[in-house]
């Protein structure tokens, strides 16, 4: 039986590992030949080609991305990485489901764009200076309700881990007093004027948690400044005075992307400033620099399912990203069955232009929206059960499959649940005629650059094709 690609990872990476100064794809191939041996339809030379079948098994491990995460590129050669050495070390790793498409675990979504070659709008930031007392004054206006010309710190961007102790903040305060140099301030620029915090809220939230009257904390654990230890913004008073000034008239140096720059780029900015902390992914922060009527949807679908009903888990918003994706995959959907001109640069900025146009929806569409999502929801997980979204119920939700089901649900609002199923059952069996490959045009659809055009395209138009019997 022919060897697949799945199963050459494992010795491709051992063998990788045993090379400390690593190995070319000519001599990984070498390596492997000795070890398997291939026979049969392995063996068989290519047409036009002086590569066999096995050789370009090898090859598509690193074309088709199979182990560019466990990798590293050194000199031309390919050097096992840590990630690599963790893949080996653990057995169930290497029983991931190859087609799951997992977003479980995954904090980081900028893959979104690997399949796409992106032409970004760039603009240079801005380099301003604002005072903590303009910022104050800013946020303030926020926080009463007026968006314009305002300061976001976004509760969208929430973090879950390395969140600052009372100490932390203090010495960070103590820090401003002192003019000690502080890393800059990113904030992006919306429609409105807003200036909205992509890397930085930290050091704002907790400067205007200080300079606030009721949630203000005390200083504690000053190391230089021990006469303020206990003291709280309101009680800089007398003598102590000059350190309210310090705080209020400290500059902050301020990186500013101006409004139009391509979100791609903002979160490509993000991934190269914010290099401590917990960082934000793709979706953190598209639902920061899109807060409005697409967030609140998200959210209150996210909150609608909880507990066991619960999509995924809300940590990193994993559940409000793979609902905006089916979001965008049924527009897509529209487009192409009414032969309307789609916009697709990347993914990631196909997911940031759907926030777009939901938020410039009305009150009434947006609950509609909401009503026909719980609605297909519902009867997808009544149908399906425990295999809803997933290949088999023992594997993660797929999102690819989430987005095709809920599509096929949709779209057969007036058939019957064997209907649907057959539906689906035919999508996942789909296999064109002109494909000879031993992996199915759904398993190479579904594995390989998925979240390209071209593939996006295809499932979509195939699954219109199977909807229109």
């Amino acid at each position: 039986m022919p060897i697949t690609e799945k199963e050459l990872i494992v010795p491709a990476l051992k063998l990788i590992a045993e090379q400390t100064k690593g190995l070319s794809t000519t001599e990984l191939i070498n390596l492997l030949r000795q070890e398997i041996n291939p026979v049969g339809r392995d063996a068989e030379i290519l047409n036009g080609r002086n590569d066999d079948v096995f050789s370009q098994k090898v090859r598509n491990l690193i074309s088709h991305k199979s182990i560019e995460k466990f990798v590293d590129n050194v000199d031309g050669k390919m050097v096992i990485n840590d990630n690599g050495l963790r893949y080996l070390s653990d057995e169930t790793n290497n029983k991931i489901d190859e087609y799951s498409a997992i977003i479980e675990g995954n904090d980081d979504f900028r893959e979104e764009n690997s399949d796409c070659e992106v032409n970004f709008k760039i603009s240079e930031p801005d380099n301003i200076y604002l005072s903590v007392s303009d910022l104050k004054r800013k946020y303030d206006r926020s926080q009463n309700g007026n968006l314009e010309n305002a300061l976001i710190l976004s509760p969208y961007y929430q973090r879950y881990d390395g969140i600052w102790s009372t100490k932390d903040k203090s010495l960070f305060i103590e820090s401003i007093i002192l003019n000690i140099p502080i890393p800059s301030i990113y904030l992006s620029e919306d429609s409105k004027g807003n200036l909205i915090v992509i890397d930085g809220r930290q050091r704002l939230s907790t400067l205007f948690e200080y300079m606030d009257e009721k949630k203000g904390f005390k200083l504690q654990g000053l190391s230089i400044l021990k006469e303020l230890n206990g003291c709280k913004f309101s009680k800089l008073t007398g003598d102590k005075e000059k350190y309210k000034s310090k705080i209020e008239d400290r500059s902050l140096h301020i990186a500013k992307l101006r409004y139009g720059t391509d979100d791609t780029f903002i979160i490509e900015t993000f991934e190269r400033v914010n290099t401590k902390g917990a960082k934000l992914n793709a979706q953190e922060i598209r639902n920061a620099i899109h807060h409005g009527k697409s967030t609140d949807l998200l959210n209150d679908i996210s909150d609608y399912y909880c507990g066991t009903n619960k999509i995924l888990d809300k940590k990193r918003m994993k559940d409000k990203y793979i609902v905006l994706r089916y979001f965008a995959m049924q527009h897509y959907y529209n487009c192409l069955k009414e032969n309307k001109t789609i916009e697709f640069k990347s993914i990631s900025d196909y997911l940031s232009k759907t926030m777009i146009r939901l938020n410039s929806l009305n009150d009434n569409d947006i609950e509609n929206i909401k009503k026909n999502f719980i609605e297909i929801y519902d009867r997808a997980k009544r149908i399906f059960k425990e295999c809803a979204f997933r290949l088999d119920e023992k594997l993660p939700i797929n999102m690819i499959l989430f987005e095709i089901t809920l599509i096929i649900v949709n779209e057969s609002r007036f058939k019957s649940d064997i209907e649907i199923v057959n539906t689906f059952n035919e999508y996942i069996n789909w296999n064109e005629e002109t494909n000879t490959d031993r992996e199915t045009s759904f398993e190479k659809n579904i594995k390989y650059h998925r979240d390209s055009k071209e593939n996006i395209q295809a499932r979509l138009l195939y699954i219109e094709k199977l909807l229109r019997k």
